[in-house]
């Protein structure tokens, strides 16, 4: 990918979200499988390594919306704000685990506590996913041809009427809104019953963060290396969704 396109600041992100998300599976691998001296300390390590993977995700789709809405820079100071609530959520996940060795010195880890406001991160996940998933629909079916509130939302469900790009955005977004916010849900009703095992409710998120990243950076290394472009004999509506492709491709390269 780097070496066909020139590197933009997104891609920065994209890499620091790949990092932190692999370092938090790392870790947590360590901590179920492996005898460590000090359980606390790696829960701790791997809990800020998910507070950092959290908006990392969040933010590759917040460099989508401020593609799709270049001219709304109402919409584009909105979920900004948003963004940094996910930030402050996600802060909430160190201080709401607690881990510890089961024998002195070098032995099995153990979560002793998986306190049930350290879900905030995900639930604002949810919240912010929700919300991109309704903003970009509702942006990509607005460049086609519809005219009415029922033919946009029969653009919506068959992607007929918007241009190739539009149709691929719009197509891509339902597939992780419909992946990652399934799976957020999961975590969400693993951490705040009781009735489930402290260790399950801990390691939940790790095969949630796997996917939900692997969702997020597959959408952008789509528009990175333009495999999301404009079909053939598709003129009007190619023409009407030409600056939304454009936009993408200038978010991700720095170019249009």
């Amino acid at each position: 990918m780097y070496t066909k396109k020139s590197v933009a600041l997104p891609d920065f992100v994209y890499i620091l979200s790949r990092i932190t998300t692999g370092g938090f599976i790392i870790l947590s691998l360590v901590f179920t499988t492996a005898k460590v001296e000090d359980c606390h300390t790696l829960s701790t390590i791997s809990s800020w390594f998910l507070v950092l993977a959290l908006p990392c995700n969040s933010m590759l789709f917040f460099i989508r919306i401020r593609a799709v809405f270049l001219m709304s820079p109402l919409v584009t100071a909105g979920f900004g704000i948003l963004w940094l609530t996910t930030v402050g959520a996600a802060l909430t996940v160190p201080f709401g685990v607690q881990a510890m060795n089961l024998q002195p010195g070098r032995s099995w880890c153990s979560v002793v506590e998986v306190r049930s406001y350290s879900s905030t991160g995900w639930f604002y996940m949810v919240f912010y996913d929700t919300l991109v998933f309704i903003a970009i629909s509702f942006r990509t079916v607005s460049f086609g041809l519809a005219e009415t509130w029922k033919e946009r939302l029969s653009s919506f469900i068959s992607g007929k009427g918007v241009g190739h790009v539009s149709r691929s955005l719009l197509r891509t977004v339902q597939l992780y809104y419909l992946v990652t916010v399934g799976s957020n849900l999961f975590v969400l009703m693993v951490i705040v019953d009781p009735g489930v095992d402290k260790y399950w409710r801990a390691m939940s998120s790790m095969s949630n963060l796997a996917l939900t990243n692997a969702m997020a950076c597959r959408v952008y290394r789509l528009l990175k290396l333009g495999l999301i472009q404009s079909g053939p004999g598709e003129s009007e509506c190619t023409l009407r969704s030409q600056g939304i492709g454009n936009s993408l491709q200038f978010a991700t390269t720095g170019t249009s």
